[in-house]
């Protein structure tokens, strides 16, 4: 049975196919009509959202492993865990900030072909980034809190950084230092286990949203409107 391509996919195809010539034809140094320029330019940001997606695609990978070379010099995998969690949220925010810059640039282009305010295109639009905002909201104000108190803020991994530091600080008894990297060997698995399922669970609506996005733009023929 042949699987059906996503919304997603079909889009990103067509805007492939439409944008390839016209690079080639910019690289051979010929000039674009006002026209394509503005087909590369949607062609841009769409790129940037799709390199953000991809990216934040591998983070379940990222999340649950650690590198033994920066841990032999000093760099520990739980010092690597924080930094992984907090690539993640930055990089959703990037994800989220490129979307709606390409909803934006799309509403703008719009408004100078003379379309209303008030006309289903760029009510539309409207629709799309309220839509997208509140289903991203607590990944960003998460992130956001990441960046107003310095560092992201989690009780569970505050405990596990508390005995990374008594394993490698404290003057321990043998028996002792086992304990705690033991405890700590199974807390921090608990950690990257919880966080995986939380990624996941968060690209799969990332999806869900980017198929609805380029859908409805789609049906509307809203990328034609925009440029022609």
């Amino acid at each position: 049975m042949k699987i059906k391509p996503s919304p997603r996919k079909i889009f990103i195809e067509s805007f492939i196919a439409r944008t390839t010539p016209l690079l080639q034809k910019q690289h051979k140094g010929n000039n674009l009509s006002k026209y394509e320029n503005d087909i590369l330019e949607l062609g841009q940001v769409i790129s940037e959202i799709e390199n953000s997606f991809d990216l934040l695609k591998l983070f379940p990978k990222f999340i649950t492993t650690h590198s033994s070379s920066f841990e032999k010099k000093g760099f520990t995998r739980v010092h690597q865990h924080r930094k992984n969690i907090e690539w993640y949220l930055n990089e959703v925010y990037i994800f989220k900030e490129r979307v709606i810059r390409f909803l934006t640039l799309m509403k703008r282009k719009l408004i100078k072909k003379h379309f209303l305010k008030t006309s289903t295109e760029i009510q539309l639009i409207d629709s799309l980034k309220k839509t997208f905002l509140d289903s991203v909201d607590g990944l960003i104000k998460t992130r956001g809190e990441h960046v107003h108190v310095f560092s992201y803020q989690d009780k569970d991994l505050h405990h596990i950084e508390l005995l990374d530091v008594a394993y490698r600080t404290f003057d321990l008894l043998p028996e002792n230092k086992k304990d705690i990297y033991e405890d700590l060997k199974f807390y921090l698995y608990i950690q990257r286990k919880q966080w995986k399922e939380r990624i996941e669970k968060n690209t799969s609506i990332l999806t869900k949203l980017l198929d609805y996005i380029y859908l409805a733009i789609e049906k509307e023929n809203l990328i034609n409107k925009t440029i022609i």
